[in-house]
């Protein structure tokens, strides 16, 4: 299994909210299970 650790960044609550939704979206689970994340 791998997984990666982010620092984000904004210059306020709106910008934050708006990187995470671009960054999160369809994703699968470790027993491949399909499944939208975010």
């Amino acid at each position: 299994m791998q997984y990666a650790r982010l620092i984000v960044t904004a210059h306020d609550q709106h910008w934050l909210d708006a990187a995470l939704r671009e960054f999160t979206g369809y994703s699968s689970s470790v027993i491949a299970c399909d499944l939208e994340s975010g």
